[in-house]
């Protein structure tokens, strides 16, 4: 069996000195794929990304926890505060108690998507801000989203931990050293 080893650079469009960053490593050779934050104002470069490097596989970093909606607000009133904001590190305590409305949070990743796609992109796959879409209503409604999307793939962090010889002893091990992720997953 041959092994495939994809380097995805994350977080194209958070701001516009990640954007620097992941253009230089794109211009090098070395990075074949990017994540991109499409909620903010940065992500208006993916174009620039797409007429340089027309191979580069282009996916999106759904994001409900930081910065600024796609949506008009009235539109997800559960998912932001008063600043008109995601809720930013309140987002894991209140996705735990249920806090978000799951329609409004599939309205959003939507805005997400077609924003990214009216900038010329093809979607290869998700990811979320910081592994967020672990925690409750967020894994549904991305995988809900994704599907009726056509968005074929999700990235994860943590594919390794199931493919091993010693697959218990490392999963094992993983949630030892990681306890609060034992009861996001």
């Amino acid at each position: 069996m041959s092994k495939r080893l994809i380097v995805n650079a994350d977080g194209f469009g958070f701001t516009y000195g990640n954007n620097r960053a992941v253009l230089e490593v794109l211009e090098a050779g070395f990075v074949r794929s990017i994540s991109v934050n499409a909620n903010f104002p940065a992500a208006e470069q993916v174009p620039e990304v797409l007429s340089r490097f027309p191979t580069v596989s282009v996916g999106i970093h759904l994001n409900l926890s930081v910065g600024p909606p796609v949506c008009d607000l009235a539109q997800i009133p559960t998912l932001v505060d008063q600043n008109g904001e995601f809720h930013g590190p309140k987002f894991p305590a209140m996705a735990l108690r249920r806090r978000f409305d799951i329609e409004q949070m599939c309205r959003e990743l939507e805005a997400q998507i077609r924003r990214l796609r009216d900038m010329g992109t093809r979607i290869t796959h998700w990811d979320s801000h910081q592994g967020r879409h672990l925690y409750p209503g967020f894994f549904e409604a991305a995988l809900r989203v994704a599907a009726a999307e056509g968005i074929p793939a999700m990235r994860t962090h943590s594919h390794y931990l199931f493919s091993s010889r010693n697959r218990r002893r490392r999963v094992w091990t993983y949630y030892i050293k990681r306890p609060a992720r034992w009861a996001r997953h």
